[in-house]
């Protein structure tokens, strides 16, 4: 079948979207073994998965799985081993921190930009020279609030 034209429903004949194509009938052979084609490539790259499980490691599922864990420990008469339980817990607490906790170096390239978050310098905000705070005086006051009546004429007009 060529770009551009399909299989109308209701008949044996490929409608072309240029009405100047006469109509071609459906060749049958040809659509069978596309999709033959299909099939056997679907086949063979599909995979079957019969186990499935939560993965700890993943945020948001921790709160899941302590409830299940729990739950576990208390309707089964048979007592959990204590490591189990303590190895679940250890998991989850490392699932809620933050990538810079969990790893010691950057796992993508986003995380790159903010790994390093520490201050450069130790601000000492006594000194004058690298600390420089904003300040307000009389007139400063009085234009912020000529800017805030101009914003609001603004608004109400």
């Amino acid at each position: 079948m060529a770009i551009g034209e399909n299989i109308h429903p209701s008949s044996n004949y490929i409608l072309s979207m240029n009405p100047e194509k006469e109509l071609k009938p459906t060749n049958f052979v040809h659509q069978a073994t596309i999709l033959n084609e299909t099939v056997a490539k679907e086949r063979r790259y599909q995979k079957l998965y019969a186990n499935f499980t939560i993965n700890p490691f993943r945020r948001g599922y921790h709160d899941i799985l302590k409830r299940t864990v729990c739950l576990k420990n208390q309707t089964t008469r048979k007592v959990l081993r204590p490591l189990t339980l303590d190895h679940f817990l250890e998991i989850f607490k490392r699932a809620e921190l933050e990538p810079k906790k969990r790893y010691l170096y950057p796992q993508t390239e986003n995380q790159e930009y903010g790994w390093i978050s520490d201050n450069l310098l130790n601000m000492d905000r006594n000194d004058r020279r690298f600390y420089f705070p904003n300040t307000s005086c009389d007139i400063t006051r009085f234009m912020h609030s000529m800017w805030k009546q101009k914003e609001q004429r603004k608004l109400n007009t």
